[in-house]
């Protein structure tokens, strides 16, 4: 098992990462507290009698799995149970799910009681890799998360026998952010993808999440509240939403980052490489049908002619950089 005690500025974390980690002895969680869990519906189905097997538990709090869950209804429907459940700060929060659960439930414990402990159980690749790690909580307006703030939990478990449960599309969302992390710090990481695909059943995948894991750890040790380093992660997000709005939500998250990562990059070198991963993942795009103006529709007011965007510029695969764009329309 590997053990980290990460120190932020704020507060410290304990990461554990191990195959099998979560089982019913729950020898991870402290016998003198009380626990509530935050998860969703589809969850519950693969593990809902693993979790009512934890001690203390006081309650088990599913909610409707999707982006729609880390809205401002859902979160106070979790607070007023809480509140009727009559939670104190001897009760520690468990968010067990994927990115979505993560982030709602670290903004509940962040908020219930001005702030209660609680505990990240990632069951995505993406969320193992990269929302669980920084603390970073936030809530949606409409389709756009814009409530939020920084708040860390005390314990990080991540066990990757949990993603066996995952279906395919959802793993290739953890595949394409793999990808993107070798892409912007490390390269050896980037060929070993590209010699060997990594699946659900893969005996390295432990060690790939390990990798990309420790990525996020050193961006956000040098930049807790995502101001300047942690923003090469961005790379492909720019043109994300774009291409999304213009697939009518029909194109597959993996499918459309793909699309941005490849868009964002300048070199065609690089380009060429990042075609062969893909297919190598059956992250297949038609890059012909999207090789349209991107810059027009990233301006949000009718009156602007020029806007001023940030952009992760790659030298080489491993090695990344921000700079300044202007774009005029």
């Amino acid at each position: 098992m590997t053990e980290k005690i990460v120190k932020y500025h704020s507060s410290s974390v304990k990461i554990l990462i191990d195959k099998g980690l979560v089982n019913n002895t729950w020898s991870f969680l402290d016998p003198n507290f009380h626990y509530v869990v935050i998860t969703d519906t589809n969850l519950t189905k693969h593990y809902g009698k693993l979790l009512s097997s934890i001690p203390n538990l006081e309650s088990i709090l599913a909610i409707k799995p999707g982006e729609k869950a880390k809205s401002i209804e859902v979160y106070e429907k979790i607070i007023t149970s809480l509140n009727k459940l009559a939670i104190n700060r001897d009760t520690i929060l468990i968010a067990f799910g994927g990115g979505v659960i993560c982030e709602l439930g670290g903004f509940v414990a962040s908020t219930y009681l001005d702030g209660i402990n609680y505990l990240l159980i990632p069951t995505t690749l993406v969320a193992q890799i990269d929302t669980a790690i920084g603390g970073h909580c936030t809530l949606n307006v409409g389709d756009e998360a814009i409530i939020g703030q920084y708040y860390h939990p005390l314990m990080i478990i991540v066990d990757p026998l949990v993603l066996k449960t995952l279906p395919l599309e959802e793993f290739n969302n953890g595949i394409i952010t793999t990808i993107k992390y070798a892409i912007v710090k490390d390269a050896k990481l980037y060929e070993e993808l590209l010699a060997s695909p990594v699946k659900q059943d893969s005996e390295n995948l432990e060690d790939i999440i390990t990798r990309c894991l420790n990525i996020k750890l050193l961006l956000t040790l040098k930049d807790e509240y995502n101001l300047k380093e942690q923003q090469i992660l961005s790379l492909g997000k720019r043109y994300l939403e774009v291409i999304l709005r213009l697939a009518n939500n029909k194109l597959p998250y993996y499918n459309a980052l793909a699309l941005g990562i490849y868009y964002e990059l300048d070199n065609l070198l690089l380009r060429d490489s990042l075609k062969e991963i893909f297919n190598l993942y059956n992250i297949v795009n038609d890059f012909v049908k999207w090789n349209i103006d991107y810059p027009k529709y990233l301006f949000k007011n009718k009156k602007d002619t020029q806007i001023t965007v940030k952009k992760v510029v790659i030298d080489k695969i491993g090695r990344a950089k921000l700079a300044l764009e202007e774009i005029c329309r």
